[in-house]
């Protein structure tokens, strides 16, 4: 594996140069667009980041209203959560909305272990599954050249995260466009018609306390 520090200060077009200064003859450049997949996560570490950043609320959300589905999916679970039959519709009602706030607040008391695992298990399925910019998804979908069981991160490639696709931009325009919205990207190359298995080298973006490195692996 090689180490190019300071990418992260060479311009945009800077940056196309020197991906695409690895080009051997009949190669192409190959964007990886990863889509985690619902049924794939990292245990209780994964649901866990999942739910705090839905507490802290610094999850951008697509779609107008999926924030307003898992929050009526969550209050669903805590109302039936409360045990006292005898309370009152209106009275669980309003006993759930204040256990979602002490909860968004960091304080779980008085909620179930097993309704908190419900309510973390709706919070990821959710967003997971539909938490997509469509446009984004639309503009890699037109363009697509693959899709790989694995995807490529700073340790290489990776098994059993749910897989990715792997997209070409049509111009140098589109791959220009496609590094500034995508800072922390991962790419391969590969002969055009090849398959993704056989690709030649790996790049991946690393964030380091000053700066972002790429890290360039060959596909041994």
């Amino acid at each position: 594996m090689r180490r190019i520090v300071g990418f992260g200060n060479l311009t945009i077009s800077q940056q196309l140069n020197t991906l695409q200064g690895y080009l051997k003859s009949q190669e192409i450049l190959l964007f990886q667009y990863y889509q985690p997949n619902e049924g794939v996560r990292d245990g209780k570490n994964d649901c866990a980041e999942y739910f705090e950043d839905y507490c802290d609320d610094v999850i951008h959300y697509y779609s107008p209203n999926l924030q307003q589905e898992i929050n009526q999916e969550v209050l669903d679970i805590l109302r039936e959560d409360i045990k006292c039959s005898m309370k009152a519709v209106q009275e669980k009602k309003k006993m759930a909305e204040e256990l979602f706030i002490k909860m968004k607040e960091g304080d779980c008391t008085g909620i179930s272990e097993e309704a908190m695992e419900d309510i973390k298990n709706v919070v990821i399925t959710k967003l997971i599954k539909y938490n997509i910019d469509d446009q984004v998804h639309n503009f890699v979908t037109e363009r697509m050249y693959g899709a790989s069981p694995w995807i490529l991160d700073e340790h290489g490639k990776l098994q059993n995260a749910g897989g990715a696709i792997w997209y070409r931009p049509l111009n140098e325009e589109e791959y220009i466009n496609v590094l500034k919205r995508t800072p922390l990207f991962s790419c391969i190359s590969l002969k055009d018609g090849e398959k993704l298995d056989d690709f030649s080298f790996g790049y991946v973006i690393q964030e380091t306390a000053d700066n972002y490195d790429l890290l360039v692996f060959s596909n041994n």
